[in-house]
């Protein structure tokens, strides 16, 4: 038998394996989130579990960082919100000068939106996070020919997280960084009805 048909006899079995091998790596890449055991929700749940406004992280240290990629100069907290209870208010004032961070996570650690004190107006960050009935329960009550009142995020699901960061520009800061972080509100808040 000859080198070539060596190589087609075993070509249908590597093709096979190479095939079953690659359909196994994408499987378990893409189950791992709602397989593993400690995502992101789950971790922050552990430093506060009820609650509403915002929870201080405590501060980064190497190897117990409770979210992956800690900066030691950002204070870190986080707010839970479970829109069956109502509408949440997400606001804070912001001064040009400091830089705060805000961002939306779904329940599985999705980033569905994500702002920084840049985005402010008249040195205010408003925001609803909302459902459809929500959003249709405000639309219905705000005047006519004006502008929202504040930002309305449609939530991919009914339960998630919002991340604030505030930077501390010299390690001395961080208190002032942890203050700015802990001025945030979030809250429940009921919908208007329509």
């Amino acid at each position: 038998m000859r080198v070539i048909d060596r190589f087609f006899a075993v070509l249908p079995f590597a093709a096979t394996i190479f095939f079953v091998a690659g359909v196994v790596h994408i499987v378990s890449v893409l189950a791992m989130p709602a397989v593993a055991p400690r995502d992101a929700m789950t971790r922050l749940i552990a430093v506060a579990p009820q609650g509403d406004g915002v929870v201080l992280l405590p501060a980064a240290t190497p190897g117990r960082e409770i979210m992956p990629y800690e900066d030691p100069s950002v204070a870190l907290g986080f707010c839970r919100f479970d829109l069956s209870r109502g509408l949440y208010r997400v606001r804070t004032n912001i001064d040009s000068e400091h830089f705060i961070a805000l961002s939306f996570h779904a329940r599985s650690g999705r980033v569905f939106y994500a702002t920084t004190d840049r985005s402010a107006l008249r040195g205010k960050i408003d925001i609803a996070i909302v459902n459809a009935a929500q959003l249709e329960a405000l639309e219905a009550n705000d005047p006519e020919d004006e502008p929202a009142p504040e930002l309305r995020l449609v939530a991919p699901a009914a339960t998630g997280f919002v991340l604030v960061r505030a930077l501390a520009e010299r390690p001395n800061d961080l208190p002032n960084a942890e203050a700015r972080v802990t001025s945030v509100t979030c809250a429940p808040e009921r919908a208007p009805q329509s």
